[in-house]
């Protein structure tokens, strides 16, 4: 059976990422505005391989720490990254991903739903297999 529950543990896990190291801006070409790369971010130099030696240290730091300690400090770093509205109290991530706010004063918590927002990636094209343009 190649689909289960959301909650149930996966036998195993693929992970997959598009990093564009460089472009061609030095023969005229530029790329879309929305799309970027490490080279015209400020990166001079990278090394592939090394990059992706880095990357993966870091993320099997990341994981080892989630299955000996759980997910909360590991969502804490997460979202001490990212930005904080005016207004907004606490913030948490519920078991199922989703990110709650709790905006004070009396006020509701609000949820914003994280597997919609997978699904929808608005970077990745289906049809090309490629970032969008």
């Amino acid at each position: 059976m190649l689909f289960r529950s959301e909650n149930a543990l996966p036998d195993w896990l693929v992970f997959s990422a598009m990093i564009r190291t460089g472009s061609f801006q030095e023969l005229g070409f530029a790329l879309d505005p929305s799309v970027t790369s490490l080279e015209e971010a400020g990166y001079r130099d990278i090394d592939p391989r090394g990059f992706a030696a880095r990357f993966c240290r870091h993320l099997m730091v990341e994981l080892d720490e989630w299955q000996e300690a759980g997910f909360k400090e590991i969502g804490r770093r997460y979202l001490d990254r990212l930005p904080k509205p005016p207004g907004t109290g606490m913030r948490g991530i519920d078991r199922n991903g989703d990110l709650i706010t709790h905006p004070g004063g009396g006020r509701a918590a609000q949820r914003q739903d994280f597997l919609p927002a997978l699904a929808a990636s608005a970077w990745f094209d289906p049809a090309t297999g490629a970032p969008r343009a």
